[in-house]
């Protein structure tokens, strides 16, 4: 693997964090959920475990926020639909439910890696335009250089060279040379 490529999705400290949520996230908020279970509608419930599997899929990515849809789903399902203390789901709603946990945790996890995929496309393009900026700067240093030779004769002419054209001390011809040698 090369240095200098990115990462497709979050860094691992991110994707640890994201699936340690995705783990314990839902075991979490299903534990407080049971206290109230009997006093929410199941609906609002359902959109608790959703924002565990966002906050999951935002850090880890696409595994994790597709773990934390998983577990969701089954902690939803076990412990707050009936018969509780099963897998089982007896209502249409809970089903739908239960659905629609595992698409959201897809769907956030997937755009994700499209949010890192583009972070790490500009961060490619910033860093092409920076290599374009030092090779333009070196461009023009080289080519003031080489204007300054270029005009550096016709600058110093008379005073340096002793009055001598560039062209008559480069290509002396002797008749030139000798006249003006002598002033002529």
């Amino acid at each position: 693997m090369r240095r200098d490529r990115l990462p497709e999705g979050p860094d691992d400290r991110l994707v640890v964090a994201g699936l340690g949520l995705a783990a314990l996230g839902p075991l979490v908020v299903a534990s407080l959920l049971v206290t109230v279970r009997d006093h929410m509608a199941r609906s609002n419930a359902a959109l608790v475990f959703v924002i565990v599997v966002v906050l999951a899929a935002a850090l880890g990515g696409r595994w994790a926020g597709v773990t934390a849809a998983v577990i969701s789903a089954m902690s939803y399902d076990f412990f707050l639909t009936r018969p509780y203390g099963s897998l089982k789901i007896d209502e249409l709603e809970d089903i739908v439910a239960t659905v629609l946990l595992l698409a959201v945790g897809l769907i956030v996890g997937e755009v994700v890696v499209w949010a890192h995929r583009g972070h790490r496309q500009k961060k490619r393009g910033q860093d092409e335009i920076t290599r374009l900026h030092r090779v333009a700067e070196q461009v023009a240093g080289v080519h003031a250089v080489i204007l300054a030779a270029e005009d550096a004769p016709q600058r110093l002419g008379h005073a340096v060279l002793g009055g001598y054209e560039v062209d008559e001390l480069l290509h002396p011809g002797p008749q030139r040379v000798h006249r003006r040698q002598l002033g002529q």
